[in-house]
């Protein structure tokens, strides 16, 4: 952070981490899919170490956790019950959009392109 001017830390793939099926082909449509044997505890706990580890060596750090799951608390302060991120990007919508864009040509898909200018 000293040396490159960065704010904080970025985790990236933070669902893949949570669930001992990495997330894969997963909804996440109700609570019981947060609250179930497919978490990952440990990841969890290193999780909520890592974000107690670096605020607390710099309280100006801003902790980012990359997540589709949209697990509850992810983004809450450990005071409030959370596991310490400051921030969750959630990557659903942008991923779909980047699959829509490699997957549907411009001249058949929604964009109302007609295929030549």
């Amino acid at each position: 952070m000293d040396e490159y001017r960065l704010d904080g830390f970025r985790f990236d793939g933070v669902t893949s981490m949570l669930y001992l099926d990495h997330g894969l082909a997963k909804g996440f449509l109700s609570y019981a899919d947060y609250f179930d044997a497919n978490v990952d505890e440990e990841a969890l706990t290193y999780l909520a170490l890592a974000n107690r580890l670096i605020h607390s060596l710099r309280p100006d750090a801003v902790t980012v956790a990359e997540d589709v799951s949209g697990m509850p608390r992810l983004a809450a302060a450990e005071k409030d019950g959370g596991f310490g991120f400051d921030y969750r990007f959630a990557m659903g919508v942008p991923d779909f959009w980047i699959k829509l864009t490699k997957e549907v040509p411009m001249s058949t898909g929604p964009w109302g392109i007609s295929g030549t200018s």
